[in-house]
């Protein structure tokens, strides 16, 4: 879809039903209010060759005018063609999970993880994606810095860029254990690598799982990871992506911030543990992608590791109405789907909530003392 944006005021009922009529078509556009934003209004003059009046709209390199221009557009239907995808433009591509039951044993991870990347592509797989701890599960502080590496020496990290190459597909490693310089702890790094085997983006993991479960056991990540403090939105040929790690998944304000910045996909690659994922993770996983209008690729950490460690499995995608495309259930293996960026736009212009945040203020009431029962 090209770019729009559309120039307005508060309160203007022209541009609330321009937004209107763009919402219903599931167009994503950019609301610049002239009068909030300094120097918007000259700017839309300029932009207009001196249109005064809002909202002045422009889709792609085309000033289309006002509400009625817009609405004039619509009854001729010239609109539809207008926010089509060019022809050129890639809007459909498969998603793999890869669900592995990672152990401590790094080569044997990355022979694993190597052998289902592949099955992956030849399945057709344009996105390949893999879990958090994707080379290798560890308990014990010692333990899993002795097995860290710095970034520029990771084998894993070596072998995804391989991989990438091999396969011309682009990977997600969902996330590895990294060392940096002067730090005592390490970082919960994710990795997108392009089809040249170069690195697009990565993520620090910003919330780290410190948590007393139910089952009595207790986990301290912060004490091995130190949080990230950065949130990524990376292009990939077909959509923006937004980039987050498990437990990341407990903060719904993280996903509506991709959102907003204009993610169409978010990643969740996970090590969820049995006991929480039977309860939450597939209403979380869904309840992020309807919030947001978003596809959800969670690829995920399956059966026992070491010292006993149950994690969850079932590696989901999920479409931006909710809808489960893919579960990868239990056991390790691959799951795909097919992914069609219309249905982000659909589901947005179904219900446009990511345009509809106000301001509030929180009133908290204390109990009127005279009027309790004695």
């Amino acid at each position: 879809m090209p770019e729009i944006a559309i120039y307005t005021t508060c309160f203007c009922p022209f541009c609330y039903h321009a937004k209107k009529l763009l919402d219903s078509k599931g167009a994503r556009y950019d609301e610049i209010d002239v009068n909030r934003t300094p120097g918007a209004r000259q700017e839309m003059m300029q932009r207009s060759q001196g249109g005064r009046t809002v909202p002045q709209i422009f889709i792609g390199d085309r000033h289309v005018g006002g509400c009625d221009e817009l609405y004039a557009l619509e009854q001729q239907q010239q609109l539809d063609p207008l926010l089509k995808p060019k022809d050129n433009a890639m809007t459909n591509f498969k998603a793999a999970c890869v669900q592995i039951n990672a152990s401590n044993d790094l080569a044997e991870n990355i022979t694993s993880l190597g052998a289902m990347i592949r099955q992956a592509r030849d399945q057709g797989a344009d996105f390949i994606t893999t879990p958090e701890c994707a080379a290798m599960i560890e308990v014990g502080r010692d333990n899993i810095r002795a097995k860290a590496y710095l970034e520029a020496d990771h084998p894993a990290l070596a072998a995804f860029r391989e991989w990438a190459v091999e396969t011309g597909a682009w990977l997600l490693a969902g996330s590895l254990s990294v060392l940096e310089e002067g730090e005592e702890r390490l970082a919960n790094r994710q990795y997108l690598i392009d089809p040249a085997g170069n690195i697009a983006a990565k993520y620090d993991k910003i919330h780290m799982f410190d948590v007393d479960l139910p089952n009595g056991k207790s986990l301290r990540e912060s004490n091995n990871y130190r949080p990230g403090a950065e949130a990524i939105v990376t292009p990939l040929p077909w959509c923006r992506l937004g980039l987050s790690i498990c437990y990341d998944l407990r903060f719904p304000h993280l996903y509506r911030d991709l959102a907003k910045a204009g993610a169409d996909v978010l990643v969740i690659p996970s090590a969820f543990m049995q006991v929480t994922g039977e309860a939450h993770w597939h209403v979380l996983m869904r309840a992020r992608a309807i919030e947001t209008g978003c596809f959800v690729i969670a690829a995920a950490q399956c059966g026992e590791h070491v010292a006993g460690r149950l994690s969850y499995g079932h590696s989901l995608i999920v479409a931006p109405w909710g809808e489960v495309l893919s579960d990868g259930g239990t056991g390790e293996g691959v799951s795909l789907a097919e992914i069609d960026l219309a249905a982000v736009g659909k589901a947005r212009g179904h219900i446009p909530a990511l345009r509809h945040d106000r301001d509030y203020e929180f009133k908290f009431l204390e109990p009127d003392v005279s009027t309790a029962a004695e």
